[in-house]
């Protein structure tokens, strides 16, 4: 297949997109939790999960792979730091992740969030999106 053939947007490359970043938050979360490991370490290994599943998916080359991966790994670093925060709450108050994750709303995490993160935590996340809509394309 030549890459003008290849699709630009397809229902299985969103479906493979959505696969891959809550696949990586999932691994983010437990890897954190399991080797107390700085969390922004794993901001490039979702980058990477999520520019194999596009290339997966097998959508054209160009500018629109590249933005949907650096939705992708955006979308992995939230879903990430999502399931961190609920997790660091529900530990504190006696429940396991999957309890704490559906009760963590976005305004809460949006500030526990400014406590947790460091202006590097958010250059290395920005860096890590840049990098997956440099190398998607």
């Amino acid at each position: 297949m030549t890459a003008s053939s290849l699709p630009r947007v397809s229902f299985t490359g969103l479906l493979l997109l959505l696969l891959g970043a809550s696949g990586a938050a999932a691994l983010w979360v437990m890897l954190v939790f399991i080797f107390d490991l700085p969390a922004w370490i794993f901001a490039f290994l979702a980058c990477a999960d999520v520019l194999i599943m596009m290339r997966l998916a097998r959508l054209a080359p160009g500018f629109w792979r590249g933005a949907q991966a650096a939705f992708g790994t955006a979308l992995a670093i939230a879903l990430a730091q999502w399931g961190l925060m609920a997790t660091q709450v529900g530990q504190q108050l006696g429940m396991l992740p999957w309890e704490s994750i559906p009760r963590m709303g976005l305004s809460f995490a949006w500030i526990l969030s400014g406590f947790w993160l460091t202006p590097l935590d958010f250059g290395l996340y920005a860096a890590a999106i840049a990098l997956a809509a440099l190398l998607g394309r």
